[in-house]
């Protein structure tokens, strides 16, 4: 019982951090608000002079006027006059007080954002913010598998009826996290913005829900393999195309679920051509969603997984099928040079120019080597090569021969190096990969 206790303690820590956040965001918009109006304030006491020395101008420029048309009137109507101008010269004096005023205004602010130097967040601030709402969404996740746990061994409810309550439970804090983007509760997105509370609450209710499908299938055999492997695919390419509202951790995450659904399904004759369909369409999600965020990391990971998976099914089948994994190889690569990175990083090399000193040669080589996509060239190019060179060393049997299969994926890693300026290390490797096949 010692490890509920703890899991709702942790839930019950997170609601009161949440709840605390929404009073501390009331009290900051009603700090706000008193600034808003104290800046008003001191707008109409800058005006008010501004007008006063309006009202004394125009005053002596109408007794200037009097002055030298020689009027009938006499110098107490004239002082009267001076003293008490017309409204609309006052609404016009005000109304210029006030442009001048707001004018100065937005100068010093300018100022004062120009000279402010932009303050970076300290390893500290980030963690001490974060680590409350990430142990308290953990928390919420294995609350949500173990509520199936306990309380079917406790025998309180069905095992059905406990998967969907806890399928429910995962599908509400997918729900809250969306509110809370949204800013329906107000204030928690604001003031906890760099604690990612929507995501973490998101992650949470999909680990939930591949806990529920798991447990419906490898622990109670309510469902099939066929079934509990699309639903898991469901659960995985959901919470990647909610990544792309809740950053690149959630995709990470869905990325994860996906490259793990093969391996958590097992079947008596496994098809390995729906198996890297569904990593190759798991990969092209994720690098369709990189695209559009510009990230490098998740989509570096997606290569990782991909080539593991090949080099895993060259390196344990006895009769190794060569079209699937060498398919998905492709499609990973062709992905990776139009899809993305694409030519997003495809800037040609500086030109050498002919009297640079061999210090700044050395420099402009290792930006060549060092570019913005290092992460996704390397991984990618290792998840090629190295599948390409166990088809040569495989115990098992192989449908191809498999100097084809190597020669298609190590050409087309060197077409990927040609075709991209940023792309060194794919040709590189390539050519690497191509002398030690040879060899």
């Amino acid at each position: 019982m010692e490890i509920p206790l703890l899991i709702l303690a942790v839930i019950a820590a997170f609601i009161y951090t949440l709840v605390a956040s929404i009073r501390n965001s009331s009290r900051i918009k009603s700090l706000e608000r008193e600034v808003v109006s104290l800046k008003r304030l001191m707008a109409a006491g800058v005006a008010a002079p501004v007008a006063a020395q309006a009202e004394t101008a125009d005053s002596a420029q109408k007794a200037d006027f009097d002055a030298e048309e020689e009027s009938a009137a006499s110098e107490e109507d004239a002082a009267f006059q001076a003293e008490h101008p017309s409204e609309a010269e006052v609404a016009a004096a005000m109304a210029e007080a006030e442009d001048l005023a707001s004018k100065e205004e937005e100068r010093v602010l300018a100022r004062e954002a120009a000279s402010t130097p932009a303050t970076k967040e300290s390893f500290e601030s980030l963690l001490g913010a974060r680590w409350a709402v990430w142990a308290g969404g953990l928390a919420l996740a294995l609350g949500g598998i173990f509520l199936v746990k306990y309380s079917i061994e406790a025998g309180l409810l069905s095992p059905a009826v406990r998967l969907s309550l806890a399928a429910i439970f995962g599908l509400v804090l997918g729900l809250a996290g969306e509110a809370i983007r949204r800013k329906a509760v107000p204030g928690i997105a604001t003031t906890y913005a760099n604690a990612m509370i929507p995501g973490v609450l998101t992650a949470a209710g999909a680990l939930t829900l591949f806990g529920v499908v798991y447990a419906a299938y490898g622990i109670y055999d309510y469902i099939g393999s066929g079934t509990a492997f699309i639903l898991l695919g469901l659960v995985a390419f959901a919470t990647i195309g909610l990544s792309l509202l809740h950053g690149q951790a959630l995709a990470g995450l869905g990325l994860l679920g996906s490259m793990l659904t093969p391996a958590l399904i097992s079947s008596e004759t496994p098809n390995i051509w729906a198996l890297f369909v569904f990593l190759t369409i798991s990969w092209l999600a994720t690098a369709a969603a990189a695209r559009r965020q510009g990230w490098t990391v998740v989509p570096s990971l997606a290569n990782t997984g991909l080539g593991l998976w090949a080099l895993g099914y060259i390196a344990i089948a006895e009769t190794i099928e060569a079209d699937p994994p060498t398919l998905s190889l492709l499609v990973m690569l062709a992905g990776t040079l139009f899809l993305w990175p694409g030519r997003h990083f495809d800037t040609p090399p500086a030109e050498e120019n002919e009297a640079a000193t061999p210090e700044r040669r050395a420099i402009r080589a290792m930006r060549l080597l060092l570019r913005p996509s290092l992460a996704i060239s390397l991984t990618v190019s290792m998840a090629v090569i190295l599948p390409a060179i166990g088809f040569l060393f495989t115990d098992g049997s192989i449908d191809t021969h498999p100097a084809l299969i190597v020669s298609a994926l190590i050409a087309t890693l060197a077409a990927l190096g040609a075709a991209r300026h940023n792309a060194v290390w794919p040709a590189i490797i390539a050519a690497l990969g191509a002398q030690a096949a040879v060899s």
